[in-house]
């Protein structure tokens, strides 16, 4: 079984996959740190639909440097405080077939 992680604090990421690992010797736990990758990696996602999304709701928009991706306009609105719900939305346009908590 595959797991798919938006969380972009290590500690906590690192955390939770130590967790899952430790009571489920046959899940793949693919952590996602930023709104950027996740949306990057959305076709992905569609053509090999993991069985569970765990999102954080607050998650930044992409790792800090010089050639940092534009962010999308509604995240000038809502910020990184609705990441995680932006990130839900995605997996319902794309009709990606996962629970999603």
């Amino acid at each position: 079984m595959k797991i798919v992680l938006l969380e972009d604090d290590y500690l906590q990421a690192d955390w939770i996959m130590q967790e899952i690992a430790a009571r489920y010797s046959d899940v793949e736990v693919d952590n996602i740190a930023t709104e950027f990758d996740f949306r990057r990696r959305l076709d992905s996602m569609v053509a090999n639909p993991p069985a569970l999304f765990v999102l954080d709701v607050m998650v930044r928009w992409a790792d800090p440097g010089p050639n940092i991706e534009p962010p999308p306009p509604e995240l000038a609105h809502d910020g990184r405080y609705r990441a995680g719900i932006r990130c839900m939305r995605a997996i319902q346009e794309r009709k990606i077939n996962a629970r999603v908590v």
